[in-house]
């Protein structure tokens, strides 16, 4: 038989495994939210599918203009990288750049134009703050990993 102590703690028990089980479901419901991710369709024409090259875009920046077409690329929350594939040579891209902590655009509509993606090669796209006179400058870089 057991006591009134004895069953206290088993509901304790019972009631920690469900809390258990809850942060659980919720932690592999955030991971797989996390690891979904949205493509946007570039339309090549008559040229056929194209050579590619990989761009890690650091996640500061959101790229919402890639070649002159809408799009939103924006690394998903706690990633450092977005990682998108792009066709071989000179291409143009527009982007909102945030380093506040809080989500807040210090500049936006920033446009880039960087010439020479070579396929099957790996490059990195980031933001970088320096002093140019008087005031603040960014600057875009963008270097090849690989």
């Amino acid at each position: 038989m057991q006591t009134e102590a004895g069953r206290l703690s088993y509901r304790r028990i019972k009631y920690a495994r469900k809390i258990f089980l809850l942060i659980l479901a919720a932690g592999i419901a955030l991971l797989f939210y996390s690891c979904l991710s949205s493509s946007t369709k570039i339309d090549y024409g008559d040229q056929g599918q194209p050579k590619k090259c990989t761009v890690m875009i650091s996640s500061d920046l959101e790229v919402t203009a890639f070649d002159g077409q809408k799009v939103s690329w924006i690394a998903a929350a706690g990633d450092a990288w977005i990682s998108v594939q792009i066709p071989e040579g000179n291409h143009t891209f527009i982007f909102n750049y945030k380093n506040d902590g809080q989500g807040v655009y210090r500049q936006e509509n920033i446009v880039y134009e960087q010439a020479g993606f070579s396929a099957g090669r790996t490059y990195k796209i980031f933001a970088e703050e320096g002093r140019s006179g008087i005031s603040n400058a960014l600057h875009i870089r963008s270097a090849l990993v690989k």
